[in-house]
């Protein structure tokens, strides 16, 4: 058998010695071993000894383990009160005492072998009320005697510790806790890690829950009389934010505790002082440019607010608070810059926050705070009463941006009384709106706040106010109540105040510009729903008080019921109902019965989201859309797809009001929107009746059309009534309603009659010519005179404010049966309306070279002309002139609008030349008062006259006139009916009127009542004047005849002088003759 240790053998002497060795060591581990039996029950009763000392109480345990590895485990350790009965105080599971195994052996001190007491793998559940004698011990323990701490220098650490801790509802827990506490040479070494969490209520719906990691490392005094040591919180969190990795100093001395902020990059520095004897807390903070959100971050319910947290903050201050009295001091310049994104949607945008703050306990100053951002500028300067936390002070508003998008300046004064808040304006004004008298009142309660508002427009219609009274509550849940009172407020003021965001047609606007509302609201809303109630709301026309519209409503959320409303305009009136209600599905219907001047009407709407709109009414009304379903109407397009559309009616009675008409209308309409929002329409067909044009009150206007996206084929256009027909057609590029071009041709069946309208308008300007032939004039309206229009018009400008130009021409007219003829050149803008040529020729009178122009604005006008005519075989000319004001200028302005109007003219007759011999100048004023139309002038003042706007007029001449008297009469149409009382007739003009030579009437005068009737232009008189004091000559008697009487006699359209006899000289002379009148003139 080979050698088991190879190729090394064992010599006797090698092996002698290994006995001995062996032998050693057997006897000495025999003695150590009942020496370190005897030593470890020292070690055990020693260490029992020690904790019993520390603790200052009784102890007992389970069982003692020594190891190998240096310690005693010692099990089920209790420790026991020092009350009477002794009860259990607190059960440790798992305690280990750490030795030196040397020391143990081989010095005589036992208890100067043990070096550590580790707690490990232990939970520990305390109570504040019931475990106070375990919190006394635990304080005992930390500020024992300085002796004990150098007889007994034993390092205390713990592992895997959990501790839970209550006091009343609040629980703090301490969860994979580590720690060493080690006794230097003067000085306790302290290291600590766990996981903690808070929770403030047992009720974890409502209570806050507070996370954290912690790690603290540093030295303390062992009388705690002084510390050192850096604090490192890795991370906390809360349902509401999360603060990232911070690590302060905390040092100790003579009673004075701070705390500050250490190793790190970030730009702010945080200081907190305590000192504990004086019990004042001082906290003192400084940043430059510092982000919160590198440190913090919002979450839950607060998680909006991290927009915040992107700013950059630059502040600097101090708090001071002294826990003995409660007093409060502190100081703060901050300057907060946000970055765009902070607010969201169009309401964003960059904002700057500045200001000064300092206060105390009771009140803060506000010195001043300052907020800038793209929604506008405030500016609070005053202070803050923090035990109700009402303000007092000044506060401005910049350039503010209202929802509507008007912006905000104010002036504001904030009062503060002992219970309530008023907020008085000395400036506001919101867009072009000025608001004075502004004043708000609040009233704070326990769950609620009671408001009062009043404020009126300074550039507004007189005695206009606004009033609201509310209460808004807060709790339980929020919710408002409140009235609100608004008289004479122009509607266009609410739309601009509320509703401005939303887009509106211009014509509606205009109408908004002229109304105003008076009404009385209440409001009452949860914020989820709301109900508004009036029982008398009315708009008013501002220009005209006529014009009105009164009803009653409620609306909330299931949909709107107006039971009354009744509407009065431009001599209009409508009335009726309107209900409005939405069902839980969304589906709604809208119901309405209604009479415009006593004609009734009704109808019935059905709306289902998504899927159609029906309309259905009185005489045969029915419309649909189908807001699902993609399929072509008909086979005419079939080709597209979209929602199908279809409107239906059938002698749908339009009344007339103030011709006691009433107009007629048909329609057939069928189409598809395609889902782009395009509309096709197939052919289509619209009948109007009993149109209100010209003089014909029975007539048709037809029209078949198609649309083809934004192609309008007029197919067919027909209007027929009893001076002609005309018939055309027409097309039009609709590319929107600024964007349209197209030209409708209109041509009598059988007549030169025709209308040519070409259609030009490119984003909204526009440029559109009218040309019209041989129109019959009648076709336009009612005129004195009759005759054939021709001319051409040319339109430009913006649709809105469009300009015209043009020219016309009358021919084939008539004044009654005498013939008249005119051209003018003309051109109108919305500042004015010139006549840039105007020539008139009547029978044998001419007005030529006219010109003139009448200014839209302020009223004023101007007007020139020569006229030319021959009478009595004599030619006379002279040159015209009429100047004069309108003020305020109907927009339409019109003859029947001038006696309302306070017009004020004059006509200046001057050049007046009567066979090349020079006349003086004649003038007449021409005003109105009273609606009546006051004439006055002529020779001497001879000439005065008024007229009427029924056309009833009084005439009155006075001397040096050769005729005199009053006439008095009425002008209607083309007739006029008067009463002319002659005081004064001189004979002799009677030869100017006849231009003979053989008779001639050298003295004497006439008088009498004449009645002119008939055609204005041509009328025929009635009635006799008496002669008296005459004298005639006669060519072929050597003398005038002696003073004679006579009698002149009217029949119609001529007048006799009856046979008179008298004596020329010796002679026996008789007389007599009859004299016609034509237009006026014998």
């Amino acid at each position: 058998m080979g050698n088991p240790l190879g190729k090394w053998p064992v010599k006797p002497v090698e092996l002698l010695f290994i006995s001995i060795l062996i032998t050693l060591v057997v006897l000495s581990v025999q003695l150590l071993d009942s020496q370190l039996d005897r030593k470890m029950n020292l070690l055990k009763e020693e260490a029992v000894n020690i904790l019993e000392m520390r603790l200052g109480r009784k102890i007992t345990y389970q069982s003692i383990s020594p190891s190998i590895l240096g310690f005693l485990a010692v099990r089920e350790l209790k420790i026991y009160s020092s009350a009477p009965e002794g009860s259990v105080l607190l059960q440790i599971n798992r305690l280990k005492i750490k030795y030196n195994i040397l020391k143990l052996i081989f010095k005589r001190n036992i208890a100067g072998s043990l070096s550590e007491i580790q707690i490990s793998n232990s939970n520990f559940d305390f109570d504040a009320q019931r475990d106070r004698e375990i919190f006394k011990l635990l304080r005992d323990l930390t500020t024992g005697q300085k002796e004990k701490e150098q007889t007994i220098a034993l390092k205390l650490s713990g592992r895997s510790i959990n501790v839970r801790f209550r006091s009343g509802k609040r629980e703090f827990r301490l969860s994979k806790l580590f720690f060493t506490l080690a006794a230097q040479k003067d000085y306790l070494k302290l290291t600590f890690r766990c996981f903690a969490e808070v929770n403030t209520s047992s009720d974890v719906n409502r209570g806050l829950r507070i996370t954290s990691r912690v790690k603290l490392n540093g030295k303390l005094d062992p009388a705690l009389s002084w510390a050192d040591m850096s604090v490192r919180i890795y991370s906390l969190n809360t349902p509401d934010f999360i603060l990232g990795r911070q690590t302060f100093q905390l040092t100790y001395r003579e009673k004075i505790l701070e705390i500050r902020k250490i190793q790190d990059r970030a730009p702010i520095d945080l200081w907190l002082i305590f000192d504990v004897e004086q019990r004042q807390l001082v906290f003192k903070f400084n940043s430059d440019k510092f982000t919160p959100a590198s440190k913090l971050q919002f979450s839950g319910r607060l998680d909006y607010f991290n927009r915040f947290l992107n700013s950059s903050l630059t502040a600097a201050g101090s708090i001071e608070y002294n826990l003995e009295n409660g007093k409060v001091s502190y100081l703060l310049d901050l300057q907060m810059y946000l970055k765009d994104g902070f607010l969201p949607g169009k309401i964003g945008g960059e904002i700057n926050l500045v200001t000064h703050l300092n206060g105390n306990e009771r009140i803060l100053y506000l010195k001043p705070l300052l907020l800038h951002s793209r929604l506008g500028s405030m500016e609070f300067f005053g202070n803050i009463l923090l035990q109700n936390m009402y303000p007092a002070g000044f506060l401005h508003l910049m350039n503010v941006r209202t929802l509507s998008g008007e912006s905000l300046n104010a002036a504001l004064q904030v009062v503060r009384e002992s219970q309530s808040l008023t907020i008085r304006g000395h400036r506001l004004n919101i867009g072009s709106n000025h608001f004075s008298g502004f004043e708000l009142k609040l009233k704070p309660l326990l769950n609620s706040i009671i408001f009062d508002l009043t404020t009126n427009l300074t550039n507004s219609i007189k005695g206009n106010s606004i009033k609201s009274h509310g209460e808004l509550i807060i709790k339980p849940e929020f919710s408002l109540k409140s009235s609100i009172s608004v008289k004479n407020i122009p509607v266009f003021t609410v739309y601009q105040l509320f509703f401005k965001g939303f887009s509106i047609p211009p014509p509606l606007k205009r109408i908004a510009a002229e109304l105003s509302l008076t009404t009385d609201l209440t409001l009452v809303t949860d914020f989820k729903e709301v109900t508004l109630v009036s029982d008398a709301f009315h708009l008013e026309d501002s220009h005209n008080q006529d014009n009105s519209i009164d009803l009653t409503f409620k609306v909330d959320n299931r949909g709107i019921a107006v039971p009354d409303f009744r509407i009065y305009w431009n001599d209009y009136e409508v009335q009726g109902d309107f209900v409005s209600e939405r069902e839980l599905s969304g589906i709604s219907t809208i119901k309405s019965t209604f009479r415009v001047e006593e004609i009734p009407y009704s109808f019935e709407a059905l709306h289902v989201p998504g899927k159609w709109l029906e309309i259905i009414g009185s005489y045969n009304l029915n419309a649909f859309l189908n807001l699902a379903e993609t399929f072509p109407p008909s086979s005419a397009l079939t080709e597209l797809k979209g929602r199908s559309l279809g409107i239906s009616m059938y002698r749908l009675p339009i009344p007339i009001k103030g011709q006691n008409q009433v107009m007629y209308c048909n329609l057939d309409l069928k189409g598809i929107i395609t889902n782009r929002g395009r509309v096709y329409l197939e052919p289509s067909t619209l009948e109007l009746f009993d149109l209100p044009l010209g003089e014909s009150r029975e007539n048709r206007l037809k029209i078949a059309f198609s649309l083809q996206g934004d192609s309008l084929e007029l197919e067919q256009i027909v209007y027929d009534d009893a001076i002609s027909i005309l018939q055309g057609r027409g097309n039009c590029k609709v590319i929107s309603t600024t964007d349209i071009s197209g030209i409708i041709q209109l041509q009598e069946v059988s007549g030169a009659e025709s209308y040519t309208l070409a259609i030009g308008l490119n984003q909204g300007v526009l440029n559109s010519a009218l040309t019209f032939n041989q129109a019959p004039l009648n076709r336009f309206g009612h005129f004195i005179i009759s005759g054939e229009l021709t001319g051409d018009i040319l339109f430009t400008g913006a649709l809105r404010s469009p300009e015209a130009a043009g020219n016309l021409s009358l021919s084939e007219a008539r004044l009654n049966t005498d013939p008249i003829s005119f051209n003018l050149d003309f051109k109108y803008t919305p500042a004015s309306f010139s006549l840039q040529s105007f020539n008139l020729t009547y029978l044998n009178h001419r007005f030529l070279d006219g010109s003139g122009i009448f200014n839209l604005i302020d009223g004023n006008f101007n007007y020139g002309s020569s006229y030319r005519a021959v009478h009595f075989k004599k030619s006379v000319s002279l040159d015209l002139g009429f100047r004069g004001k309108v003020e305020a200028p109907a927009k339409q302005f019109n003859l029947a609008s001038l006696f309302d109007s306070n017009f004020s003219s004059r006509l200046t007759l001057n050049n007046i030349s009567v066979e090349k011999e020079h006349h003086e100048d004649w003038t007449l004023d021409f005003t109105t008062k009273n609606r009546k139309l006051h004439i006055d002038g002529g020779p001497e003042e001879s000439i005065h006259a008024l007229v009427g706007k029924d056309g009833s007029f009084e005439l009155q001449l006075l001397e040096p006139l050769p005729i005199q008297g009053i006439a008095e009469g009425i002008i209607s149409d083309r007739d006029i009916e008067a009463l002319f009382t002659i005081s004064h007739l001189d004979m002799d003009v009677i030869n100017l009127l006849t231009g003979s030579e053989i008779i001639k009437f050298t003295a004497g005068s006439a008088k009498g009542r004449l009645r002119i009737t008939g055609p204005f232009n041509d009328p025929d008189y009635l009635g006799q004047l008496s002669a008296t004091d005459t004298v005639i000559d006669f060519a072929l008697s050597p003398s005038v005849t002696d003073k004679t009487s006579g009698l002149l006699v009217f029949r119609g359209k001529s007048f006799t002088l009856e046979p008179v006899s008298t004596k020329a000289g010796s002679a026996l002379v008789s007389a007599e003759g009859i004299f016609y009148i034509d237009h006026w003139l014998p």
